[in-house]
């Protein structure tokens, strides 16, 4: 038996009006209406799993996204939407798809880039990630954490110098960032530059006093400059956020 495309249309016109306005329960109702009589239609799975997130029900809304990306026509919204459940769920190849989808119905933009790169680095295309992160950064120059992860790319492609001058962009970009100082750090220590990675981690404990990987790269750090009691002492700061890490 078919259905009423009209009556179809009417109803997930009725729908999208309720969910712009924020009435999620109306929305909700009225595309369950719509999803009874015509089970894949695109537009209202995807509100429906907007909706479900909203109540933090991430199952539904997976599976909700899942049947309105299954339309070759599916929004750029559903697919990097879906793509970033994919990528929070440890499916980082199935994320690749779904970005790459989103970014070729609506063409390069910021948070689509910068996911793909994400998820290209989690399956070990790091060369694809960097590329990927690069083209994010051309849009978003300022973006200090799309500058901290090419970093990480090039420390990943055994590229320290590449990561230190990186790793440098971010940290302009954003002195509170710890991650970048403590990362910035590592790569100057493998270049045997201890003095001036012993300032960055120094500055990583300043910016995030309570991570404790601060604590213990500025341990090793003075270590390497035979300062053994002041890093123990940054051990046992360490120890004393991490109690149960050895």
């Amino acid at each position: 038996m078919g259905f009423d495309p009209t009556y179809i249309a009417r109803l997930a016109a009725e729908g999208e009006q309720a969910f712009r306005a924020g009435n999620a329960p109306l929305a909700r109702s009225i595309f369950e209406r719509v999803i009874a009589v015509q089970p894949k239609h695109s537009r209202a799975n995807e509100c429906l799993a907007y909706i479900a997130g909203q109540a933090r029900q991430w199952d539904a809304a997976q599976r909700f996204l899942t049947i309105a990306c299954e339309d070759p026509t599916a929004s750029p919204q559903a697919l990097f939407h879906l793509g970033s459940l994919w990528l929070q769920r440890e499916q980082p190849q199935e994320a690749v798809r779904c970005f790459e989808r989103a970014l070729a119905r609506a063409g390069a933009f910021f948070e689509g880039l910068h996911e793909l790169g994400t998820a290209q680095s989690r399956v070990g295309d790091i060369r694809g990630a960097l590329a990927t992160y690069r083209k994010a950064a051309q849009l978003q120059p300022s973006a200090f954490q799309v500058h901290f992860n090419i970093g990480r790319m090039h420390d990943e492609l055994g590229e320290p110098e590449q990561a230190i001058e990186s790793y440098g962009r971010a940290i302009t970009l954003q002195p509170a960032f710890a991650a970048a100082w403590t990362h910035r750090g590592i790569a100057l220590s493998e270049r045997r530059r201890h003095a001036e990675a012993l300032s960055d981690h120094e500055r990583a404990t300043k910016a995030d006093p309570r991570d404790p990987e601060a604590w213990v790269n500025l341990a090793v750090t003075l270590g390497h400059r035979r300062r053994h009691a002041d890093a123990l002492a940054a051990c046992d700061r360490a120890q004393a956020l991490a109690p149960d890490h050895p």
